[in-house]
């Protein structure tokens, strides 16, 4: 179970009215202590009354008289919300990794313990799925900072054919199939490119001129290297077409 489904069922066994231990909540989740502590944490920093009570017999509960600020959202609303989350957790890096689970932890504490069933019920019958890559991407925010003050970056990248450096101007970042990317201008080919992001190995700040913005889109940073022709069966087209 992700840890949106672990804040799902925390806040149903909540609304449920009982007090739990965080050693209850850890063997009915599957989870260690210390993983539970730090949901709990979650759920507290994120508005959920949540009342802790030392000693035997205490625990977690739910303080009911305490009214949270509502949200005026659908289940589907809410759903969409979550899946939007959960399409990233794939990424081995996101730029907001931390504010993400906050959201969705302030989002999940607002909703009342019907809705809170329907969007379960809801999410239990849709998926986002990505390649899983286990790729670090260190400079994913620096360089989405560079792309908001539009500032040039000198960077150490290793493509498929050779290690270069070059200069770029960061446009913007996107996530695809696994591997997160950045669209910008290369000084050093004069055109814009795509670079996958894990493959930037250093990154230093620069001062460059602004590039023109209607430049055209160079080639794939990697070509082919082996032409091939490949004669594909009716099924075989059905195969293709669901794999890029």
């Amino acid at each position: 179970m992700n840890r949106t489904g672990r804040l799902l069922e925390l806040l149903a066994l909540f609304h449920t009215g009982k007090t739990f231990s965080v050693a209850d909540l850890a063997d009915t989740l599957s989870v260690s202590k210390r993983t539970m502590l730090r949901d709990l944490h979650f759920l507290s920093e994120a508005g959920a009354p949540l009342q802790a009570s030392p000693g035997p017999g205490g625990g977690y509960r739910l303080i009911r008289s305490h009214s949270l600020a509502p949200l005026a959202l659908t289940t589907e609303e809410a759903v969409a919300l979550i899946l939007s989350y959960e399409a990233l957790l794939s990424y081995t890096d996101k730029p907001f990794a931390k504010e993400n689970l906050s959201v969705i932890a302030k989002l999940l504490a607002s909703l009342s313990t019907d809705t809170l069933e329907k969007v379960e019920q809801l999410r239990q019958k849709l998926r986002v799925t990505n390649p899983s890559r286990r790729v670090d991407t260190p400079f994913l925010r620096p360089l989405l900072d560079a792309a908001l003050s539009r500032q040039a970056v000198e960077v150490e990248y290793d493509s498929l054919n050779r290690k270069s450096t070059r200069i770029i101007q960061p446009d913007y970042l996107y996530a695809f199939d696994g591997y997160w990317y950045c669209k910008c201008f290369c000084f050093l080919r004069q055109c814009t490119v795509k670079l996958r992001v894990d493959r930037i190995q250093a990154m230093t700040i620069v001062d460059a001129p602004a590039p023109a913005l209607d430049l055209p889109v160079a080639q794939p940073e990697e070509p082919e290297l082996l032409p091939l022709r490949i004669r594909l069966t009716r099924k075989g087209c059905k195969l293709a077409e669901s794999h890029h």
